[in-house]
C-alpha cells in the first residue's frame, strides 16, 4: 500500500506543477523533482537575481526564487543526490540543485512508516536559505468502499531573511478520490499564519547541507 500510495502522490504532485507552470524543459538529472507551486511565488524570469544580504522583503525574495527557478526550467542547475533508510522506519532521497559550484535549492522527499510522506524544499543564497516550501501528506483509511483511503495535505511557505522568518503561510486539503474530491493544489488558497507556529528549518536544512560534498549516510537522523 505504501508504494502505491507514494507512487500516486509524486504523480499528483508532478501534474500540478504541469498545470501551474506550463511546459518545463528536462531538468539535468532523472530524479523526481516537485518544485513549490507558483500560485505563491509567481514565475516571473526577467527578473533580476540579488545578493543574499539584500534578500530583506518578500518581494527581493520572489525575484531570487524566480531566478532559480529560470535555472532549474532550462535545464542549468548541475545536480546529485543520495538515497538512504533508517530500517524501514524512514527512507528518502536528497537532492543538491548548484550552479557554478554554489549550491541554489535542496530537495528532501521521504517517509516515515507506512502513512506519512514529506517533501521539504530549501532555496538557498549564499548558503543560507531564504525560501522554504514544506509539504506533508498523511493518508488513512476512510468510509467508503472496501481500501478507500483519504490524503490529509499541509503545505507550508516560509519566506526568510537571515534566518528568521518574515512571512508564513500554509494551505491544507484532503483527496478523497473515491468520493470525488481531488482539489487542484495551485487552487486552494493559502493563508497568511505566524511564523511562531511554522516548523523551524534551521535545523533539518543544517543537517541536508552538510552532506552536500561528503560521503552520504546509510540513515539520515537529526
Amino acid at each position: 500500500m505504501y508504494q502505491i500510495k507514494l507512487k500516486n502522490y509524486f504523480l499528483m504532485a508532478l501534474t500540478a506543477v504541469l498545470l501551474s507552470c506550463g511546459q518545463n524543459s528536462t531538468p539535468a538529472s532523472n530524479d523526481t523533482r516537485v518544485l513549490a507551486h507558483e500560485d505563491t511565488l509567481p514565475y516571473e524570469p526577467n527578473k533580476s537575481t540579488v545578493a543574499q544580504n539584500e534578500l530583506s522583503s518578500v518581494t527581493q525574495i520572489q525575484q531570487q526564487y524566480n531566478a532559480i527557478v529560470t535555472a532549474y526550467k532550462n535545464a542549468q542547475l548541475d545536480s546529485v543526490s543520495f538515497k538512504y533508510n533508517c530500517d524501514g522506519e524512514k527512507s528518502g532521497t536528497v537532492s543538491y540543485f548548484s550552479e557554478k559550484g554554489n549550491l541554489k535549492l535542496i530537495k528532501h522527499s521521504y517517509a516515515e512508516y507506512d502513512h506519512h510522506e514529506m517533501v521539504d524544499q530549501y532555496f538557498i543564497e549564499g548558503d543560507v536559505p531564504f525560501f522554504a516550501h514544506l509539504k506533508s501528506l498523511s493518508w488513512s483509511f476512510d468510509s467508503g468502499p472496501e481500501g478507500a483511503t483519504k490524503d490529509a495535505i499541509t503545505e507550508q511557505r516560509i519566506y526568510l531573511s537571515d534566518w528568521k522568518a518574515i512571512k508564513c503561510l500554509q494551505k491544507k486539503y484532503e483527496i478523497r478520490l473515491h468520493a470525488g474530491v481531488n482539489p487542484k493544489p495551485e487552487q486552494v488558497p493559502n493563508k497568511e499564519v505566524d511564523c511562531a507556529s511554522s516548523k523551524s528549518i534551521e535545523k533539518p536544512y543544517r543537517l541536508l547541507a552538510k552532506y552536500w560534498k561528503t560521503s552520504p549516510p546509510k540513515c539520515l537522523t537529526n
